[in-house]
């Protein structure tokens, strides 16, 4: 019988500069709607799936898969503190 010769990949560990790869990415997208250099097929959709959460305000990426199907806050900071000090009155 053979022995099997596959060795195990150890998972990737993610580094600073991939998350900011990513950052990168998607603001480029959503900006010039341009994705990057070489990407594949399904590459180009983790672009788009990514860039679903993601908004461009003032020239700025921001986060707003939480708001989803709400009109983005100018100072959301503010919401945010209100609520929370609300609660506790």
């Amino acid at each position: 019988m053979a022995e099997a010769t596959q060795t195990e990949k150890a998972p990737r560990i993610e580094t600073k500069e991939d998350e900011q790869r990513k950052f990168v990415e998607v603001q480029e997208y959503l900006v010039k709607g341009e994705y990057p250099a070489g990407s594949t097929k399904s590459e180009k959709l983790v672009v788009r799936r990514r860039a679903k959460d993601y908004q461009i305000v003032d020239g700025q990426l921001h986060y707003v898969g939480h708001l989803k199907g709400s009109k983005l806050e100018e100072d959301p900071t503010k919401r945010v503190c209100s609520c929370t000090h609300a609660a506790h009155i």
